[in-house]
């Protein structure tokens, strides 16, 4: 007799887990045409391989470009800078040392001090914040030349 009433209780069990569905027939085909879009979808994904390729394509094209001459915010004059000089041109020298760009509009502060800036700390400001330095002005070189005074022969 307990025989039977496990089987009874297991019987119920499975029946109350499976649910029965009626299949309809248009629903199969509206499945299988997913389905089949996926395995479309998949099939044109590129492989692990070509993803590997492509990559190494890209780092290599990376590498290649990060040699070239560096490309800066700024594309100054084409003239002789003066970088002897403490401040950019059109800047003002403060009291305290700091110069001070009044109407300067470039991407980096108006306010620094630049006058214990070296050579090479000028010239990455100028590519960086597009504030160059006045030009080399030609020396005048003046010389007391002697005039010989009487007729020319």
């Amino acid at each position: 007799m307990a025989r039977c009433c496990v089987t009874f209780s297991l019987v119920v069990t499975v029946a109350a887990w499976r649910e029965v569905v009626a299949v309809n027939p248009l629903q199969m085909m509206k499945t299988s045409d997913i389905a089949d879009e996926f395995k479309m979808a998949f099939d044109a994904l590129p492989t692990t391989e070509q993803l590997v390729k492509d990559m190494e394509k890209l780092d290599a094209a990376v590498a290649k470009e990060s040699k070239r001459k560096p490309v800066h915010l700024c594309e100054g004059p084409s003239y002789r800078r003066d970088y002897y000089s403490a401040c950019p041109a059109g800047w003002q020298q403060l009291h305290n040392g700091q110069c001070w760009g009044r109407r300067y509009r470039g991407p980096c502060e108006a306010l620094h001090f630049l006058s214990h800036f070296s050579e090479e700390q000028k010239i990455a400001f100028e590519n960086n914040c597009c504030a160059y330095w006045p030009e080399v002005k030609p020396r005048v070189i003046s010389r007391k030349v002697s005039v010989a005074r009487g007729p020319v022969s």
